[in-house]
């Protein structure tokens, strides 16, 4: 599987690709009220830093001022688990609860960010496998009635 966008929000979205049974590649998107893990705040807060790190104007800004609305990933064609460029579109909010978004270029990720970004993707892919805020769906139910 690979994880090809994450929209945050009351809605989350999250565009994915992956082989299916006939071996070919296809691209779904899961479209969910359900609440991420509290396992991804630190995956997220990781990925936020790396905006403050391309962006030192934004450093101005109090971190809990800058959420990431979606953030779009591009691959390495031959290496499965690399990060090669990324996108953000980011909510900006100031004192007065104003709103602004700013939307990225496609950020080249080097060697050395991947960490940074990859407990993102792991975490999200878990999400999509089922493992949700509520607890794990798709497992069965315990008959010990």
């Amino acid at each position: 599987m690979r994880i090809l966008s994450i929209g945050f929000g009351d809605k989350k979205k999250v565009k994915y690709e992956k082989a299916n049974n006939a071996g070919i590649t296809e691209t779904y998107q899961l479209s969910t009220e359900d609440d991420f893990r509290p396992e991804i705040l630190e995956p997220y807060v990781n990925a936020r830093a790396l905006v403050f790190e391309v962006f030192k104007v934004f450093k101005l800004f109090e971190e809990e001022w800058m959420k990431i609305k979606s953030i779009s990933f591009k691959w390495h064609k031959q290496m499965p688990r690399v990060i090669t460029e990324v996108k953000y579109v980011l909510l900006i909010t100031n004192k007065k609860s104003d709103e602004c978004t700013i939307s990225t270029s496609w950020l080249p990720i080097a060697e050395e960010t991947q960490d940074k970004l990859i407990p993102l993707v792991e975490e999200i892919e878990l999400f999509v496998k089922g493992t949700r805020a509520q607890g794990k769906l798709w497992e069965e139910e315990l008959a010990d009635d």
